[in-house]
């Protein structure tokens, strides 16, 4: 939130007082902003007669107000008007104030690489400002930006220099902030060691502050940390301390998890109940992901192997949707990443045609730019699409891999060494859970297999398998369009999306192509296949080869598709 005091420092310098109704939102924006708000709103109908100025201390104050009361801000052309007036106002801690603004109203558009472009710049007029309060939120955000971009390194540097202001300002809410902070960091960097010593350093600073709500906030997450470092009697000395947040999720959640660590079997399906239940405050689709989980291994634990596969079936579903949110948010960033690119390459393209006024030379060169910048764009772009398709095909294997025999038998292996261990090592507890963990994956995965199978057995016994393995054979039958959906329907059906998984490999895969892959899939020979698509058998072999190089960006032969299309 923007510094308590600017608005003193601009009215002192500004030619003509503000209206009453500003001043009101003034005194009372930092306590209460939804009355700031509508004093502000007060002045809809005639700020427009007011001096420049004024207008736009007024832009500043309202966008303060709807930050304070958490409303997300939609357009950043109210604070770039704001901010080309201040650079020219000449006053840093106005400017300063107007790129933070600016930079918040990117954040919520959830543009962050205008957003980080902003808070940088606040920071760099303000390096030598003593409002170390607002420096330590520009940090702050900056450093939760750089953390959404997963640049934990960058991340820990900014949420370093938020700290230290707020040891200058001697704000303690900032300080336990930045702590807590710092130890988010460490966590995701796998420095345990600093990750505790920071998370005890600001619960410290939290309990001196004697504030409930942060000591709760706190204590949530330091109860986490001892949970993974395996201190579960810290953990449950932390978790008693929390006094309004019985109801939270994440709480049960870590109170289930140290019953289940301890082997309080009961104890701990009651807290994991509690906190699937809807709705809580705190709970989230990955939260519910990993207690069903856990349900799922203590059900397995007690041979209840119904109740397990329904826990963990529900796990997996919502770690789809794990994987669509986080796919949807890797495009946002792609996304907000290339339209900041464009932006800048569109700015960099008018500083450049007004310089081809000087004359036919620079305007050659500049062509000549123009074309091998696009040739290198075109160049990246192939190479990203190329890199996109192989991390897909790679994950693809992956998952395959994970549901297959070859895993199982290597979770066997580990099963193996780590009973081995339990009659060396003194952790049994330890090992026994992970243990337990490694079987539940291969009893899911167990599952897997025999759906599929059952699945496969259902396909070959059904009357469209039965009428496209004798089609071939039989002149008067004749394949329809609604066979083939037919076809479509149950493939999809028993291989999982198989349509789906063939167009997100290869989008712009032909119908032809498609009706190929059916076939392969149902195992019809090459030469039936042919008779079915009133083709030659070597031109059903050339539309093999093509496609594989489609999918994989390299030359194959038809044995090569036929193989991957069997093994989705």
């Amino acid at each position: 939130m923007f510094f308590s005091g600017v608005s003193i420092l601009i009215s002192c310098q500004s030619s003509v007082p503000y209206p009453e109704a500003m001043q009101q939102a003034e005194r009372c924006i930092l306590q209460s902003p939804d009355s700031a708000f509508h004093y502000l709103a007060l002045l809809d109908s005639s700020i427009r007669y007011e001096p420049q100025e004024t207008r736009m201390y007024y832009g500043m104050l309202t966008t303060k107000a709807r930050d304070k009361m958490y409303i997300e801000h939609t357009s950043d052309s109210l604070m770039k008007e704001v901010v080309r007036f201040y650079e020219s106002y000449g006053d840093a801690d106005k400017i300063m104030g107007a790129c933070y603004y600016l930079g918040s109203v990117y954040r919520d558009m959830k543009d962050v690489p205008r957003a980080i472009t902003a808070f940088q710049q606040a920071a760099k007029v303000g390096e030598n400002s003593r409002r170390y309060d607002i420096l330590g939120r520009i940090y702050e955000q900056m450093g939760t930006l750089f953390a959404y971009q997963s640049l934990y390194d960058d991340a820990m540097k900014s949420y370093k220099k938020a700290y230290t202001c707020y040891l200058m300002q001697k704000e303690d809410a900032g300080i336990v902030y930045s702590l807590r902070n710092q130890g988010r960091m460490h966590e995701y960097l796998s420095h345990s060691d600093s990750t505790e010593c920071y998370y005890k350093a600001a619960y410290k600073k939290a309990l001196e502050m004697k504030n409930q709500q942060i000591v709760d906030a706190i204590s949530v997450e330091l109860g986490h940390v001892y949970i993974d470092l395996g201190k579960l009697d810290s953990a449950k000395i932390v978790f008693s301390r929390i006094a309004d947040l019985k109801d939270d999720a994440i709480y049960l959640n870590g109170l289930g998890t140290i019953y289940q660590l301890t082997s309080q079997p009961d104890s701990a399906r009651f807290y994991f109940l509690q906190a699937l239940q809807e709705p809580r405050p705190s709970q989230s689709v990955y939260l519910k992901s990993a207690v069903n989980r856990a349900l799922a291994t203590l059900e397995a634990e007690e041979g209840n192997y119904y109740s397990a596969f329904n826990y963990a079936q529900k796990s997996l579903e919502l770690r789809d949707s794990i994987k669509k949110i986080t796919r949807t948010e890797a495009i946002g960033k792609i996304n907000a990443l290339y339209n900041y690119q464009l932006t800048e390459e569109q700015n960099m393209r008018l500083v450049k045609n007004n310089k081809t006024k000087s004359g036919l030379l620079i305007g050659a060169v500049i062509f000549m730019v123009i074309i091998i910048y696009s040739y290198f764009r075109y160049v990246k772009k192939h190479k990203r699409i190329v890199g996109e398709q192989e991390e897909r095909l790679a994950d693809l294997k992956n998952e395959q891999y994970k549901n297959s025999r070859e895993y199982v038998l290597e979770n066997e292996k580990e099963i193996s060494k780590l009973e081995l261990l339990q009659q060396t090592e003194g952790d049994e507890e330890k090992l026994t859970s992970q243990i337990e963990l490694l079987r539940i994956a291969n009893q899911e995965i167990q599952i897997v297999q025999n759906k599929r199978k059952l699945l496969e057995l259902l396909l070959s016994g059904s009357d469209i398998y039965q009428l496209f393995h004798q089609a071939p054979y039989q002149n008067n039958t004749s394949i329809t369009v609604a066979n083939w959906a037919e076809l479509k329907d149950m493939i999809d059906k028993t291989y999982d999306g198989f349509t789906k998984q063939i167009y997100t490999l290869c989008p712009k895969i032909s119908e032809h192509e498609l009706h190929i892959c059916y076939l392969i899939k149902i195992h019809i020979q090459v030469k039936d296949i042919a008779r079915l698509l009133n083709r030659s058998a070597s031109a059903i072999s050339n539309s093999r080869v093509r496609l594989y190089k489609k999918i994989y960006r390299e030359d194959g032969n038809p044995e090569m598709l036929d193989k991957f299309i069997l093994d989705l």
